[in-house]
């Protein structure tokens, strides 16, 4: 699978290849690059800028021949959006599966876990992590990216035994 961080932006022939080649893709949205990002955050309205944006990408696959069964889409947590933006795409995340493919959530160890849940250290931020991520399995994310992948799989474990 390929991981493209730009929502296929960055490079203009990574959609025809990955289409060509036939591969797997999750689509990130961002805006700018690591170094610009933090000025890119102005949106009417986050939700809906992120969802135009990732099936603006998702059609221009479909017409150079890549289906969406292939496609993963990412909200971009994190990348060109405030702790505000975030945790609107957050709230409202249930509306990317009206996009027709899969939904992956990467919210481990970001900046607003140590904000809100006061942990200053990474490796301190795994209790926020592993919240947000049930929270994403919660609203139907298929995949979310994690960094304690043993502690992850063992919350999600027991929370699919009490809550299914």
């Amino acid at each position: 699978m390929i991981n493209d961080v730009s929502g296929l932006c960055f490079d203009p022939d990574m959609a025809r290849s990955v289409a060509q080649l036939g591969l797997p893709v999750c689509i990130m949205h961002s805006r700018g690059t690591p170094e610009t990002m933090r000025e890119l955050t102005s949106y009417e309205d986050v939700l809906l800028e992120v969802y135009e944006f990732l099936e603006t990408q998702l059609a221009l696959l479909e017409r150079i021949g890549l289906p969406r069964r292939q496609v993963l889409v990412d909200p971009g947590i994190g990348f060109a959006k405030t702790e505000a933006q975030n945790l609107a795409l957050l709230r409202g995340r249930s509306i990317f599966h009206g996009l027709g493919c899969g939904l992956l959530v990467g919210v481990s160890r970001k900046g607003f876990v140590v904000r809100i849940g006061g942990a200053t250290r990474p490796v301190d931020r795994a209790p926020g992590s592993i919240a947000l991520a049930l929270a994403a399995v919660a609203q139907g994310a298929q995949v979310i990216r994690v960094h304690e992948v043993t502690e992850t799989r063992q919350a999600l474990a027991l929370w699919q035994a009490v809550d299914i």
